[in-house]
């Protein structure tokens, strides 16, 4: 008698199926993510301008 190890095809392919479901809800979060830091960083420059245009003004 001999013991197999390993897993099968359908073990695979449930986790396969599982690591696909995540990266699906995790895609959307990340994008939401980036564009926040986007936006965030767009308003850091608009205030550093203005804090420059004043500066230079004087």
């Amino acid at each position: 008698m001999t013991k197999e190890s390993g897993f099968t095809l359908l073990e695979l392919m449930i986790v396969v199926g599982i690591i696909g479901v995540l990266v699906a809800i995790a895609i959307p979060a990340f994008s939401e993510y980036r564009g926040n830091a986007r936006e965030a960083s767009a308003h850091s420059d608009a205030k550093n301008l203005i804090v420059l245009l004043v500066a230079a003004r004087k």
